[in-house]
C-alpha cells in the first residue's frame, strides 16, 4: 500500500505579486516525484494547461485535481486533494505545499519511513532543530485514518487544528533541513 503526496498548488499568490507557481511548481513536483511512488497535484479550476506550460509530466498513478473552491482557502484545496484517496488504497498521505521546493528528497524519504512505521492514528511533522530550538515545518504526514477528517476541511487554516489536537498521535521528525521552513511567499526568497 502506498504512502503518497498531495501537493497543494491552488493558492492565489497574493503576497508574491504574481503567479509564483511559474517559478516554483516544477521544482517542487520533481522532488516529490523522486521520493514518492504517487503524487496528487491540486490546482485551480482555471489552470487548464499549467502543467504543460511548466513542463510537468505526471506519471502513471499520479493525479491532477482541480479544487473548485480553492479561492475560499487552503482547507478547501486540501479537502479536494484528499477526496477519493481511501479508494486508491493509500495507507498514508503527506500534505505538501507547492511553494516549498527546497525540502530535500532525503527528508521526504525519512518522513515516508516514519509514517509507514507509525501505529495509527499518527501525524508526522518535521521539526527543524539545527539552531537548538524546535521549529515546526512542512510537509506533514497523516496515516489513512485521518483521510475522512482531512476531506471535510474548509477555510484557510488547512490541517492546523488536527495537528494541534493530535496529542500523542503527533510524531516529531527532527531534521536539519531548512527546506522544511522555506515557504516562498515573496520573490526575494527565491534562491
Amino acid at each position: 500500500m502506498t504512502i503518497g503526496a498531495v501537493i497543494l498548488a491552488a493558492g492565489q499568490s497574493r503576497r508574491f505579486g504574481s503567479d509564483k507557481r511559474v517559478h516554483l511548481l516544477a521544482a517542487t513536483v520533481a522532488v516529490y516525484q523522486a521520493a514518492f511512488e504517487e503524487i496528487r497535484l491540486v490546482l485551480r479550476p482555471t489552470d487548464t494547461d499549467l502543467t504543460s506550460q511548466l513542463g510537468i509530466t505526471l506519471r502513471p498513478g499520479d493525479d491532477l485535481v482541480r479544487a473548485r473552491d480553492a479561492h475560499l482557502g487552503m482547507g478547501h484545496s486540501l479537502s479536494a486533494g484528499v477526496a477519493g484517496l481511501a479508494d486508491k488504497g493509500w495507507r498514508g498521505v503527506v500534505i505538501a505545499l507547492g511553494d516549498m521546493p527546497y525540502v530535500r528528497e532525503a527528508t521526504l524519504l525519512r518522513l515516508i519511513e516514519r509514517l509507514a512505521a507509525a501505529t495509527p492514528p499518527a501525524i508526522v511533522r518535521p521539526v527543524y532543530h539545527a539552531n537548538g530550538n524546535g521549529e515546526a515545518g512542512q510537509p506533514v504526514g497523516f496515516t489513512a485514518d485521518y483521510l475522512p477528517k482531512l476531506a471535510t476541511l474548509t477555510g484557510d487554516a488547512g490541517a492546523r487544528a488536527l495537528i494541534r489536537e493530535a496529542n500523542t498521535a503527533l510524531i516529531t521528525l527532527e531534521t536539519d533541513d531548512t527546506g522544511v521552513l522555506i515557504d516562498v511567499d515573496r520573490p526575494e526568497v527565491l534562491r
